[in-house]
């Protein structure tokens, strides 16, 4: 068996946790969170398979938390974990946009079930895709990390504001 690292030299320091200027990976952050929420939030009302596979799962999660720090550990937590696997581990194995097409089609594939549909999935997909393009434009995991967080974050708040309780049948 030949290791990967031999095969694509050492990936493990291609995309590290944290490097490069703050500011150019807060606006990155910021950029791919913002394009994420818009874009759920206009799916939600034109893509009626996606709303209720959103609904059910998020049902099934926020409306048992108990506040709102619940609600950050939910949304924060597996946000820093999803990352540093696809983007962080998966994406520099493979390198490039390769690695972003590859990343971003297993983890589409990793959020079908628990009431999520296989249009789920596709928007799943293309999120990791825009998450693992602000991981190459940033050269590190901290950026996607960040937007994943604030995404997950502004998701849920926006669900709970306007989906919540009432449409969870």
């Amino acid at each position: 068996v030949v290791p990967v690292s031999a095969l694509h030299g050492d990936w493990n320091a291609a995309l590290p946790l944290a490097s490069g200027d703050a500011s150019d990976m807060l606006v990155a952050a910021c950029a791919a969170a913002g394009a994420v929420t818009l874009g759920r939030i206009a799916l939600l009302q034109v893509w009626e398979e996606f709303a209720a596979s959103t609904d059910r799962s998020n049902a099934q999660v926020l409306n048992v938390l108990e506040g709102p720090l619940d609600v950050a550990q939910v949304a924060v937590l597996p946000a820093i974990g999803e990352e540093v696997l696809f983007r962080g581990a998966l994406l520099p194995a493979i390198g490039g946009v390769p690695g972003v097409a590859v990343s971003s089609i297993i983890f589409g594939a990793l959020h079908i079930g628990g009431g999520r549909s296989a249009a789920f999935g596709v928007w799943a997909s293309m999120v990791g895709a825009c998450y693992g393009a602000c991981a190459l434009q940033t050269g590190s995991v901290a950026a996607p990390a960040a937007a994943h967080a604030m995404a997950n974050l502004a998701s849920a708040a926006y669900w709970m504001a306007t989906r919540g309780e009432e449409k969870t049948d």
